[in-house]
């Protein structure tokens, strides 16, 4: 984990900073940043302080180099602001990034110790904070030079909860795959069969019991239904049991982690979302892409990028009579109308979501805050590394 003494010094330097480096949405992010940003511009490492699994082997196979603290990102832990700190010393970035709670945490406690010009943070949801842990962080959102939020609805909180002024704000849309938008327009289908799939882990959160009940009045309308749901989780067990309760065990299956989730886009007819709390979720995004019509749940950023598409298709999460109605109502709908549904989703994301869209803002995100820091009365007493 040394400093590359062979560095251009035209280069930016970032350093990414994550808890965990598995799986997820924030994941898939930075394995996708290594992928498309411009490295003649930026020189990208990603750090994490523990599990560094697939998400890890995609950087490292793109070229990026992959830096693990050995050690648990939890606030309570003594070691993760020390090991970061002789990192950050080692390493010498402009930038530092950090994504997700821990992250900010001991990102914005020894960034600027450890020397690093630019601190950003970046809140990927909303989070349930209690009103201490609220403090805490809005303390610590004082000490960054930026936090990036990746919804209006992100943004909002920041500013109504956390009570961040809005010039400290950057909102910036995460991105999907280019992949997602190279798919092929779909054929009319109407074999009588209809297929539904949800995308998420199986926690609380994302609220599949909800959709795994409103399932029971879906079937008697349309006998021909299917719904999928792709993730893991703890949960499975208890949904297992709700599905064999209701006698759904012919209509709902469970399909555990999936790395083929483009396919299983392409072979469905819907996509829901039933989540109780979301960001902004890129796998509705990567549905609208794929051109399926959807059906979602009423949070977070969701109305951002959904209420163009409809707003009878977004629904209060626990609202089991209205989830029924709504699937009943779209599976009714001709091939064609679903065809053209599908259409209006693509149009709505496929200019705002990116690779090339994303990239190119973060870039200027990172350029213009690293000026301002370089500029601030603090960072001048500090005596912070010129650039």
């Amino acid at each position: 984990m040394s400093s590359e003494a062979a560095r251009s010094s035209d280069r930016l330097k970032v350093i990414r900073l994550l808890p965990v480096l598995d799986f997820g949405g924030v994941e898939s992010i930075t394995a996708m940043l290594g992928r498309y940003i411009d490295r003649s511009r930026v020189e990208l490492r990603v750090c994490t302080f523990s599990n560094p699994g697939d998400a890890a082997a995609q950087l490292e196979r793109a070229g990026i180099p992959v830096d693990h603290l050995g050690t648990s990102p939890r606030v309570s832990n003594p070691q993760a602001p020390i090991a970061l700190w002789k990192y950050l010393r080692e390493q010498e970035p402009d930038v530092l990034h950090a994504a997700i709670g821990e992250a900010i945490f001991h990102g914005a406690l020894v960034g600027k110790l450890a020397g690093v010009p630019c601190v950003i943070g970046e809140e990927v949801g909303i989070p349930a904070r209690s009103p201490k842990a609220q403090f805490i962080f809005g303390v610590l959102y004082h000490m960054m030079d930026s936090v990036v939020a990746v919804a209006k609805a992100t943004q909002d909180y920041l500013e109504q909860e956390e009570n961040l002024s809005p010039d400290k704000i950057d909102l910036i849309y995460n991105c999907i795959d280019a992949s997602y938008f190279e798919a092929s327009a779909r054929a009319p289908r109407d074999d009588g069969e209809k297929h539904l799939l949800a995308v998420g882990r199986l926690v609380e959160e994302k609220n599949h019991i909800t959709l795994i009940r409103s399932m029971k009045t879906v079937v008697e309308a349309h006998p021909g239904v299917l719904l999928s749901i792709a993730g893991e989780g703890p949960l499975r067990a208890t949904l297992e049991q709700e599905i064999a309760k209701l006698d759904l065990t012919e209509h709902v299956r469970l399909l555990g982690f999936r790395e083929d989730v483009k396919d299983l886009l392409a072979a469905a007819d819907v996509f829901v979302l039933p989540s109780q709390t979301e960001g902004l979720p890129l796998a509705l995004v990567e549905a609208m892409a794929m051109r399926l019509p959807i059906i979602s749940a009423r949070v977070g950023g969701v109305p951002e990028i959904a209420s163009a598409f409809g707003e009878e298709w977004l629904l209060e999460p626990f609202d089991e009579e209205g989830w029924a109605a709504a699937i009943c109502a779209l599976l009714s709908k001709s091939a064609a109308e679903r065809l053209a549904l599908g259409e209006r989703a693509r149009a709505i994301v496929e200019h705002e979501f990116t690779p090339a869209a994303y990239t190119a803002r973060l870039e200027e995100l990172w350029n213009r805050r690293l000026d301002d820091a370089r500029r601030s009365i603090p960072n001048r007493l500090l005596g912070l590394r010129e650039r």
